[in-house]
Formats: structure tokens, C-alpha cells, sequence
């Protein structure tokens, strides 16, 4: 691939192979956040159900969770996982395509391991609150906010191993 320099005006460099070449960068930024969201969903799960029997409560979230949904005679601990998983890969996927600039890991886990947390707050307090005492009960908020930085390392982690071809330079002023 050519760089920046090579070109002599910035028409020739906002060519259609480098806003292909974009596309494309764009579009694995987007699928690695998404398969990292699945993995992170799924680890979120196990993490709050692994906190939660640890304090003497056998409530199993994935099962709580799965419960509400009766899919044709699957398991509600599949059911709620899968769940899990699908929830995790919807917001990995928003969220790999909103960051796919950013390649170091480390800024991706300060900014994930701050987002998610507050991301999971606001899920408990104006989604889940609402809910009815049982739901709510079902869901315990600490065990789930660790769950979540477990979320978020598996989002910040995966997508930014991939090795990234485009680089953006902005205009001159």
C-alpha cells in the first residue's frame, strides 16, 4: 500500500482504494467487536454467577435470565447464556465500530474499564430498577458490575490484536 507522501495532493490520496481500504478496516474493527462482545456477554455471565455463589446465593443469573424467555424446550442456562451472548455481541459490534482508530491496547482498556461500569449503572438503575422487586433481586448489582469489567477487557483485548493497514492523517489547516 502507498502512503501519504507518495501522493502529490490529497484528491489522489482519497482514492477509492484507500476509502476501500477504510471500509474494510472499519468493517473487522466491527466483526472483532462483535465476536469480543460475545465472549465478554458470555464472560460477564459466568463472572456474576461465579460472585454470586461465592456469597452464599445459588440464584443462578443465566438460569433467572432464561427463565423469562420459554424457547421450545431448551435449558433456561443455555437460553439465558445465549442471551448473554447476543446482548454482548450487539453492543461489542456498536462499540468496535465506534473505537476501530484506536489500536493500543492500553487506551482501549482505561476507556472500556470506565464505560462499561457506567454503562452497566445506568442499565441497573433505569432498566432493571423499574422491573418488578423479584427481577431486580435476581440481579444483584456488584457481582455484575465486576462482570462488566470482565466485558470490557474482552472488548478493549480482541479487536485491537488485529492489525490495522489504514492510517488517517487529517487535513492541513
Amino acid at each position: 500500500m502507498h502512503d501519504e507522501a507518495t501522493y502529490e495532493n490529497a484528491d489522489e490520496y482519497e482514492s477509492a482504494e484507500h476509502r476501500a481500504l477504510l471500509a474494510r478496516e472499519r468493517l473487522y474493527a466491527t466483526l472483532l467487536g462483535g465476536g469480543a462482545g460475545a465472549f465478554g456477554g458470555a464472560a460477564m455471565l459466568l463472572v456474576a454467577r461465579a460472585l454470586m455463589m461465592r456469597r452464599g446465593s445459588f440464584a443462578d443469573p443465566a438460569v433467572a435470565l432464561g427463565e423469562r424467555l420459554h424457547l421450545g424446550g431448551a435449558p433456561p442456562e443455555v437460553v439465558g447464556l445465549a442471551l448473554a451472548v447476543a446482548a454482548g455481541a450487539i453492543l461489542g459490534a456498536i462499540l468496535g465500530r465506534s473505537t476501530w482508530r484506536v489500536n493500543r491496547v492500553a487506551p482501549r482498556i482505561l476507556f472500556f474499564s470506565i464505560l462499561m461500569p457506567v454503562v452497566w449503572l445506568f442499565a441497573q438503575v433505569f432498566l432493571i430498577g423499574h422491573m418488578s422487586r423479584d427481577s431486580v433481586s435476581a440481579v444483584p448489582f456488584v457481582p455484575f458490575l465486576v462482570g462488566s469489567l470482565a466485558y470490557a477487557l474482552f472488548v478493549a483485548v480482541i479487536p485491537a490484536a488485529r492489525r490495522a493497514k489504514a492510517i488517517e492523517t487529517l487535513p492541513e489547516k
